[in-house]
């Protein structure tokens, strides 16, 4: 799921001539970075879209994120159903006050599924 959203937003990206750092230049750089300190008393947390729905926030940030990749595509002529679907479950968690990871890998899928299908 990640794979193909990613390989989707990257398709968008270079149809809009947006020059985005490889895996490999990403990674370089991410290790190049010590983040391994431990803080006394501090949970480690998850991104900040987990952090939002974790404290209940009923808005979150996935229309900068997918929401982008998603207009983008659609300014280019790019279907981008992963990203668009990703985008709705986020939104529908923020707007329900769903926990982060209350639905299964199964019942995203299955969603990201039917938008393939509506999009095709």
């Amino acid at each position: 799921m990640l794979e193909a959203a990613t390989a989707e937003a990257q398709s968008v990206l270079r149809a809009a001539g947006i020059d985005a750092a490889s895996a490999a230049e990403e990674e370089q750089l991410r290790s190049s970075i010590d983040l391994s300190r431990e803080v006394p008393g501090l949970v480690e947390a998850g991104s900040s879209s987990w952090q939002s729905l974790v404290k209940g926030s009923r808005s979150i940030e996935v229309d900068y994120l997918n929401g982008e990749i998603v207009l983008l595509g659609r300014i280019h002529g790019i279907r981008t159903p992963i990203n668009s679907a990703l985008q709705r479950i986020a939104n529908d968690f923020a707007h329900n006050g769903a926990a982060p990871r209350s639905w299964s890998i199964e019942q995203m899928q299955k969603v990201i599924d039917e938008e393939i299908h509506r999009a095709a």
